[in-house]
C-alpha cells in the first residue's frame, strides 16, 4: 500500500470514526438517563466509542502524513502526544466497554470503586490527548493544508473533551478532506 492510499483510507477512517463518535455520544447520554452501566445502551455505546477511537488513531496518522512537511516539529510533538494519549485511552475504553457493564450487572457494589492507578492512567491519557490534539490542531491550522475550520474544530473539540460531538464533526470534516484529495495526492509536490 502506498502512502497516498494510506492517507486516503485514513480519511475514510476519519469520516466513519467521526460518525461513530457522535453516535457513541448519543448512546452514552441515553445510558446515563436509563440506568448507567446496566442500561441496554451502555455496551453498544462504549463499543462504538472504542471503535471510534481506533479509527481516530488511524486518521491521526493520515493527517500527520499528509501535512508532515508543513506542520514541523510542533506538529510532530502534537501528533505523538495525541497518539500516545489515545493509545492509553483505548485501554480505558476497552475496560469500560467489556468489563465494567458486566461487573455492574453481577456485582453492582464494586462499580463505584476506582483503583487509584486506573484513575491516574485515565487522567494522564485525557491530558495527553487534549494537549496533543490542541498542538496538532494548531499546527494544522497554521499550515493551511487542510480545511482551517476542521483544524479549529479539532482544537475546540479537544479542549472541551466533555462535548465530544464537536470532536466528531472535526473528524468527519478532516477525514472528508483527506478522502477527497486523491487528485492532489498524486502530485509529487504534496508528499515529496
Amino acid at each position: 500500500m502506498t502512502s497516498e492510499e494510506l492517507i486516503r483510507l485514513s480519511g475514510l477512517a476519519g469520516i466513519i470514526g467521526g460518525i461513530l463518535h457522535i453516535l457513541a455520544t448519543i448512546l452514552d447520554l441515553l445510558s446515563h438517563n436509563t440506568g448507567g452501566l446496566t442500561s441496554d445502551f451502555a455496551i453498544p455505546g462504549m463499543t462504538l466509542a472504542l471503535i471510534s477511537y481506533i479509527l481516530t488513531a488511524l486518521v491521526l496518522i493520515g493527517l500527520y502524513l499528509f501535512q508532515s512537511r508543513t506542520v514541523g516539529t510542533f506538529g510532530f510533538i502534537g501528533f505523538v502526544t495525541a497518539f500516545v494519549g489515545q493509545m492509553l485511552f483505548l485501554g480505558n475504553l476497552f475496560t469500560s466497554a467489556f468489563y465494567q457493564p458486566v461487573i455492574a450487572r453481577i456485582v453492582p457494589e464494586v462499580v463505584g470503586v476506582n483503583l487509584p492507578i486506573l484513575v491516574i492512567v485515565f487522567a494522564i491519557s485525557v491530558c495527553l490527548m487534549i494537549i496533543g490534539y490542541v498542538l496538532f490542531g494548531f499546527a494544522s491550522f497554521k499550515a493551511r493544508i487542510l480545511p482551517r475550520w476542521g483544524s479549529l474544530l479539532l482544537i475546540v473539540g479537544a479542549i472541551f473533551f466533555m462535548v465530544p460531538v464537536v470532536f466528531g464533526v472535526a473528524l468527519i470534516w478532516l477525514g472528508k478532506a483527506l478522502w477527497s484529495v486523491q487528485d492532489e495526492v498524486k502530485k509529487p509536490s504534496v508528499l515529496a
